[in-house]
């Protein structure tokens, strides 16, 4: 039900047990004044799906003195989304009344007063009917594109769905070489959908997808299973299709897009006492908020608290700097880079042994010339902090590296061409490898956000309260600019 009172236009979408139906009011009204006068918005919408419901209320108050003659024109939008799912993921709809009013004052001249209100109602519900309309594209997309029946998709039951599309044979193991058309073109389709699979330029030009397992999608799967902690092998096994179909009907592409414009805005509105923004505007571009998207999915920060921990210990290391190095240690081949300044020769073995595992998994295992044997990434994170195992290590890596014909050069770049290498290419990432390899998630869990502040300082930087307390102030400070724009980080969709 929407009750409008002054110039209103309402749209409505129920969603119950997969139907559709929309209904639209919609009414303007203008009037003359000749004397002093004022003119209110209200509106007011109550959405009702089975026995849940929820109320959304936005009111513009805008008063205007006239003095001769005047007309005053007030509109007012309102356009929620829901339904009855019992979804839990935060997703936003809003109501936007604008009041506007053009009078003739006392010499005649013409004024003109605009007033706009915003209000932001979340609505978990919202979520789950963009992940229907997603199914749905899907399988238009692959109806069209393989021409074989796919049994109809039911909203309120996705395991029956993916079990449909596994009953079709489509779900079967491929990569390059691979024969099974249909397979590839769906694997292409739905990993389109989630904005990681892009067309090829023969694909542009026929205006369709080909049945070849490409080398658009070979990258787009390895990025998929970078994401998502999956070994990288450029292949959907049974593994990587259980891991697509779980980010697909979890909404991963739609929650993305929210997270990108949740960030961009939070970076971009971060200032200090007189106003002044914090955040250089390098560090949210859409190619950066992308990587940081990418870096906080790949390393587990995944909740509002460890967030806005992770921002504070990053603005107060360098989000405000030019160029992402340590100001301190410029001269220094390996000074702190990177959003949370990852620093010294060690760290930098390190980070380089885990991209290459991460990247080249054929490496775990492998027993190498010198002393021991890479049995998996869990070695990189629990090397002795005496240096002696990070070394082996990184030149045992790099020997297996050689011996599977691996080209080396941007793993070694790390070391070798050190701290702007890793500032220009690994901004983001080098400070999620260094938050996970301190366990620093895990150490702040239970606490509030001034406690995870405190206590991810004592493993990031243990010797600043002692050393240099003026500089730990500074640094716990930073948790405050972020609590700042907390209204905004909480929109982020985990």
């Amino acid at each position: 039900m929407a009750v409008s009172q002054v110039g209103s236009t309402t749209t409505i979408y129920y969603v119950t047990n997969g139907a559709n139906s929309a209904s639209t009011s919609s009414m303007t009204s203008t009037s003359s004044m000749t004397s002093a006068s004022s003119a209110t918005s209200v509106s007011s919408t109550t959405l009702k799906v089975g026995s849940a419901s929820t109320t959304s209320s936005a009111t513009a108050i805008s008063s205007t003195t006239l003095y001769a003659s005047a007309t005053a024109k007030t509109t007012c939008s309102t356009t929620v989304t829901y339904s009855g799912s019992s979804s839990t993921a935060k997703v936003s709809s809003t109501t936007v009344a604008t009041v506007e009013a053009t009078s003739t004052n006392k010499t005649g001249a013409s004024a003109s007063t605009t007033a706009s209100t915003t209000a932001t109602v979340t609505s978990s519900a919202t979520l789950q009917n963009k992940i229907n309309d997603s199914i749905l594209r899907i399988k238009a997309e692959l109806d069209k594109e393989t021409g074989i029946y796919i049994p109809p998709y039911y909203p309120t039951n996705a395991s029956s769905t993916a079990l449909n599309y596994a009953m079709a044979g489509l779900m079967v193991d491929i990569g390059k070489g691979s024969s099974e058309e249909d397979s590839i073109k769906y694997a292409k389709v739905v990993l389109q959908e989630m904005n990681f699979y892009e067309k090829d330029e023969m694909e542009i030009v026929a205006g369709k997808l080909s049945g070849e397992y490409n080398d658009n999608l070979e990258q787009s799967v390895r990025r998929f299973q970078t994401m998502f902690q999956l070994p990288i092998t450029g292949k959907i096994d049974e593994e990587t299709w259980k891991e697509i179909h779980k980010q697909l009907y979890d909404g991963y592409a739609i929650k993305r897009e929210n997270n990108k414009q949740v960030l961009t805005e939070a970076l971009s509105s971060i200032e200090d006492e007189n106003g002044i923004k914090l955040v250089e505007e390098r560090y949210y571009t859409e190619e950066s908020i992308n990587d940081l998207l990418d870096t906080i999915t790949e390393f587990g920060i995944d909740d509002d608290k460890e967030l806005q921990v992770f921002l504070a210990q990053a603005l107060h290391e360098c989000l405000g700097d030019q160029d992402g190095v340590e100001n301190g240690n410029r001269d220094w081949e390996h000074a702190g880079a990177g959003a949370l300044q990852l620093t010294g020769e060690l760290n930098y073995m390190s980070f380089a042994v885990y991209e290459m595992l991460r990247e080249n998994p054929e490496m775990q295992g492998y027993e190498y010339i010198s002393e021991g044997k890479i049995k998996n990434l869990d070695f990189v994170f629990n090397a002795s902090s005496d240096g002696n195992d990070v070394e082996d290590n990184y030149y045992g890596a790099i020997m297996v590296a050689k011996d599977l014909g691996i080209d080396i050069k941007k793993y070694t770049d790390i070391l070798d061409v050190g701290k702007t290498y890793v500032a220009e290419n690994y901004f983001w990432k080098s400070a999620g490898f260094f938050w996970m390899s301190n366990k620093i998630g895990q150490r702040i869990e239970g606490v509030t956000v001034e406690e995870g502040m405190i206590k991810s300082t004592e493993k990031i930087n243990p010797n600043e309260k002692e050393e240099s307390w003026d500089i730990y102030q500074k640094r716990l400070g930073k948790i405050k600019y972020i609590k700042d724009v907390s209204n905004i980080l909480e929109g982020m969709q985990w």
